[in-house]
């Protein structure tokens, strides 16, 4: 079972250039009082930046939770950052390890970004 948090949304919830101003801050959990930091955040804003993708061109970025094992339990082994752009039909994943290390970056659909693989 995946859980998805989001960071930003389209609908009003956080300007996309706020969250390049507080990277690590904020996610908004859709229908929740209040908001959490994830862990990850810092490292997908970096990433970004250094792919060159402006705030102007994010749509949102949801997270949702990597989890392994079967019926005897399961663990969050890492986590997807899934990183909506604004110009196109598709994403910018970001495979995350649970210390926040990018492990895999490609993306998704009808996107393309230079650097990043396109699946």
């Amino acid at each position: 079972m995946r859980s998805r948090k989001q960071l930003v949304s389209r609908n009003g919830w956080l300007h996309p250039l706020l969250c390049w101003l507080f990277a690590g801050a904020t996610i908004i959990i859709p229908g929740a009082a209040s908001a959490a930091a994830h862990s990850c955040a810092q490292t997908v804003v970096d990433k970004l930046r250094q792919l060159n993708v402006p705030a102007g061109r994010v749509g949102r970025v949801v997270f949702d939770e990597i989890t392994e094992g079967g019926r005897s339990g399961q663990r969050v082994a890492g986590y997807n950052a899934w990183v909506e752009l604004t110009q196109c039909r598709g994403s910018v994943v970001l495979k995350l390890s649970l210390d926040c290390e990018i492990e895999d970056a490609y993306t998704k659909d009808a996107c393309a970004v230079p650097g990043l693989k396109s699946y």
